[in-house]
């Protein structure tokens, strides 16, 4: 199994209280007072690397607010998020650390579960109410087997569950139900919060991608910790 190269900087997003002046300037108000303008004055970094490894760790129920500003301020984007949308709640389980693109995509996948998206808003992104449609099933990581693989995060959700897995090679890839992973092309049958079951073609047989903790990992506490080499 690849491990991630971690002498690389790794940033934590992980809900936990923000200290005094940490949010200044990250929120302002539009005059309707229904829009939150998020944007971060003091953020990470004015240019996130390639390189840089995320470590993602959110409670159960995290309102999507939470999640936006902790993005803002790790990236430097700039989002307009009406209030209402802002109170609906996601659950991220996460078990590694995963480059800037995985928690990119995990972010999109977040606010998909909860029927949201994003459209370009002059210099911000704005969050809006997007319709849930059928996307064509995909054939993903088909150069190895299910034992190859590594479950790095779930996107929990009653309509839209998303897995993150790893490969040896390669990025990690976005996977959902009807999604076919591996040489045998294993459809993905059902997503938990820490395994990804598969079903074989003609509902032949079972095979299931456990989740492993990585030593120092709190999950689903809010607290993030950075695994050893």
């Amino acid at each position: 199994m690849r491990r991630r190269p971690f002498r690389f900087f790794v940033v934590a997003l992980a809900l936990a209280p923000m200290a005094a002046g940490e949010r200044n300037a990250l929120a302002g108000t539009d005059e309707d007072g229904d829009v939150e303008r998020v944007q971060s004055s003091s953020c990470s970094s004015s240019k996130i690397q390639r390189q840089t490894l995320f470590a993602v760790s959110f409670p159960p129920d995290t309102p999507i607010s939470a999640v936006v500003e902790r993005w803002s301020r790790r990236t430097c984007r700039k989002f307009l998020l009406p209030r209402k949308l802002g109170e609906r709640r996601i659950t991220i389980h996460s078990y590694a650390v995963v480059l800037f693109e995985e928690a990119d995509a995990l972010f999109l996948a977040m606010l998909r579960s909860v029927s949201l998206g994003l459209e370009r808003a002059g210099r911000f992104q704005r969050v809006v109410e997007v319709e849930r449609q059928d996307e064509p099933r995909r054939d993903v990581l088909a150069r190895f087997s299910i034992q190859q693989l590594q479950l790095t995060s779930v996107v929990s959700s009653p309509v839209d569950p998303v897995a993150l897995i790893d490969a040896p090679k390669g990025p990690g890839q976005m996977v959902r139900l009807g999604d076919r992973v591996g040489k045998r092309a294993m459809r993905v049958v059902e997503i938990r919060p820490d395994q990804v079951v598969f079903e074989a073609p003609g509902n032949t047989e079972k095979e299931t991608l456990q989740a492993v903790v990585t030593p120092g990992w709190e999950i689903g506490e809010g607290w993030v910790g950075t695994p050893g080499p």
